[in-house]
């Protein structure tokens, strides 16, 4: 089917307002196609206003708090928002997710964080964004590498293409567990699963390269250059490629070589 122009989805939005201006829904789903389609925030504000202003719904709470998350994160409006999105509805699981992706992320209060998480995992067990937002918080924030690999596995089994997921436990395997074959199992997953992430591209050659190398692989360290120049191709700026790059290069004795993709790393970071 064909993907009706931006112009025509705002005219259509206009027309139902006219119709049923206090429709909050519609608001709601309006404000988000500004945002997003039309990148247009400080629009979308004007109307998530208007939508808390009808009705204290937990779905535009939410929604303007994510977008001042998004681009006035200090702004103390943003935890009072998400604060009467869940009061609104203590059940309201995006708003809890969202609500504790913000609390660990520019709050750094991982105590309230983690009580938040747990209420959005009772109000739906396999939610995939909690449990994937609840496990960055227990790998980066806590170092607690159990209980993250835990919450990882438990958002691939409710939806085993979650991309970030995936790439993380990747990480996790490769870097805290020495698990080289599970990790290279999830880089493979986590690139079909997002073809067009550079970094996950990139990350799942540099494991490759530096496999094939530990190994004396040399179809092993290929495959991984080939996934670094389609890092590249996605992202000419990808640091994490141009380094792996560097690292191929001065193995195979090219000092010339690796120094040139050393600087580019360093130009991109």
């Amino acid at each position: 089917s064909c993907k009706r122009p931006s112009h025509e989805i705002e005219a259509a939005y206009k027309a139902y307002f006219d119709a049923y201006p206090d429709s909050v829904a519609v608001l709601v789903k309006y404000a988000n196609f500004l945002r997003h389609a039309l990148r247009a925030p400080d629009r979308a504000e004007t109307i998530l206003k208007k939508a808390i202003g009808i009705s204290e719904d937990a779905d535009a709470l939410g929604a303007y708090a994510v977008l001042l998350h998004a681009v006035r994160p200090h702004d103390p409006l943003t935890e009072q928002l998400y604060g009467r999105a869940v009061k609104a509805d203590p059940t309201a699981v995006n708003a809890l997710s969202n609500y504790g992706l913000y609390l660990s992320e520019m709050k750094r209060d991982y105590a309230k964080a983690k009580k938040i998480y747990e209420q959005a995992l009772t109000a739906d067990p396999a939610h995939a964004n909690s449990c994937y937002n609840y496990a960055v918080m227990l790998d980066s924030g806590l170092n607690d590498v159990e209980g993250a690999v835990q919450l990882y596995e438990r958002a691939l089994k409710a939806k085993p293409t979650h991309a970030y997921a995936l790439y993380n436990l990747a990480v996790v395997c490769e870097e805290k567990l020495n698990d080289h074959e599970r990790a290279g199992s999830l880089y493979e997953r986590a690139v079909a699963a997002a073809p067009r992430d550079s970094l996950a591209v990139a990350d799942h050659g540099r494991f490759e390269a530096r496999r094939g190398a530990d190994t004396n692989d040399a179809a092993q360290v290929e495959k991984g250059a080939a996934l670094l120049r389609r890092a590249l191709e996605l992202d000419p700026a990808c640091a994490t490629a141009h380094a792996a790059l560097g690292e191929i290069s001065l193995n195979a004795g090219d000092e010339t070589g690796a120094k040139r993709c050393y600087k580019d790393a360093k130009a991109s970071d």
